[in-house]
């Protein structure tokens, strides 16, 4: 079995690097779709890329919402990369958010 975190990502520097690490406590990897952010969010999934090797990045330009595409295309990658169950977390969500020690949240 191997878990993987579905997680949709647009302008969320506030809390993804909290929210991403986060999942990743409890799910073996994780796909995340920067949906045209303009702030820092693909910055800080890239650093935690670089940190755990365990995130996979979707880039989406297209500022329209295509809820459904979206989630195929994360679906669709969690496959490709081996995933057998999914689970999707909105990138403002904290399942157990005390699983993250303080200093890792910037």
């Amino acid at each position: 079995m191997l878990l993987t975190a579905l997680m949709p990502v647009r302008n969320e520097d506030w809390i993804i690097g909290f929210s991403l690490r986060a999942a990743l406590q409890w799910c073996d990897n994780a796909v995340a779709i920067n949906h045209a952010s303009t702030d820092r969010s693909a910055e800080i999934i890239e650093e935690i890329q670089r940190e755990t090797g365990r995130v996979t990045v979707l880039n989406e330009p297209d500022p329209k919402w295509d809820e459904m595409n979206h989630r195929q295309r994360m679906l669709d990658e969690g496959r490709r990369i081996g995933g057998t169950h999914f689970a999707i977390v909105d990138a403002d969500e904290v399942i157990t958010g005390h699983l993250v020690p303080n200093e890792l949240l910037h």
